[in-house]
């Protein structure tokens, strides 16, 4: 039982850690959960908006969502896009510029295009 509790504290000092790094901006999803409704979200740490955002059982996950989406740059996006299409596939997409990846989203004949739609739109650029 002790060595679960330990892993159990362990696995959230990591996680919360793993979360912090996430490069998520607090302060403008705040403000956004604010304006949502002033009456719920308020004085909201970066703890409670991570747990809000990975936890889909959380009160306020489909807010958190939103606002998180709505407070991505587009540097951030396309920095999104580029990350997911290395996931997919590391020996082929690599040093991606903004032009690469609207090239491979705009034509459709495009080697790697559906690869770049389908990024693009789950990281929010489409």
């Amino acid at each position: 039982m002790k060595a679960l509790l330990m892993s159990v504290l362990a696995f959230g000092v990591i996680g919360s850690n793993a979360m912090a790094s996430s490069g998520r901006d607090y302060e403008c999803i705040a403000n956004r959960l604010q304006a949502y409704n002033s009456s719920i979200y308020y004085n909201l740490s970066s703890s409670d908006i991570d747990a809000m955002i990975t936890i889909p059982e959380m009160f306020g996950h489909i807010d958190a969502i939103n606002a998180e989406k709505a407070c991505i740059t587009e540097e951030q996006k396309y920095q999104c896009t580029s990350d997911r299409l290395q996931a997919y596939n590391s020996d082929i997409y690599y040093n991606l510029s903004k032009t690469d990846i609207d090239t491979m989203i705009s034509i459709p004949e495009m080697f790697g295009h559906i690869d770049a739609v389908n990024a693009a739109k789950s990281c929010g650029l489409l």
